[in-house]
């Protein structure tokens, strides 16, 4: 099977687990599932992907559609322009900070 139906199938379950903007979250879980970046997505959903993958990228999507942060299921967060690593033990940056931060530096 494709990588491209592996997606499709992926942003159908989360949709379904009332994950706001589902196919996003099952896009950026693939994509770091498969180490690719984002100008190569599109060309990689073309081809079959490894079983080694596919368990890895359903495992992801079985812990977002328990709404767990995606940040803590790839362990990473930027945060004003830097990637943090992140889990279940640390408070994780949210957005609003950053407008925190920039009217403290203003």
């Amino acid at each position: 099977m494709i990588r491209q139906a592996w997606l499709a199938d992926a942003a159908d379950r989360l949709a379904s687990a009332g994950v706001p903007d589902a196919m996003r979250d099952a896009r950026l879980l693939l994509r770091w599932v498969l180490d690719a970046r984002a100008e190569d997505m599109n060309e990689a959903l073309r081809v079959p992907g490894s079983a080694r993958e596919q368990d890895a990228f359903h495992a992801a999507v079985a812990r977002r559609a328990n709404r767990e942060p995606l940040s803590h299921i790839t362990g990473t967060r930027l945060f004003w322009g830097r990637g943090f690593r992140v889990n279940g033990h640390v408070l994780d940056p949210r957005p609003e900070t950053e407008c925190l931060v920039a009217e403290a530096l203003h």
